[in-house]
């Protein structure tokens, strides 16, 4: 069952990935007018569901 620690972990998740796009965007405003250089993007993916007795969560 899940508890208080799994819900920290989605949170925490949750802010490293909103953190990596914002360095992210902030590195191809600081490029825009540097020639050859080729906008980055930020690719998510989902997790993929864990087994339970109930069913996939």
């Amino acid at each position: 069952m899940a508890g208080i620690s799994s819900a920290l972990n989605i949170a925490k998740n949750a802010l490293l990935a909103f953190q990596t796009e914002v360095h992210v965007t902030s590195h191809n405003v600081a490029n825009v007018d540097t020639e050859g250089y080729s906008r980055q993007k930020v690719v998510l993916t989902p997790y993929p569901p864990s087994p339970s007795p109930v069913g996939p969560i």
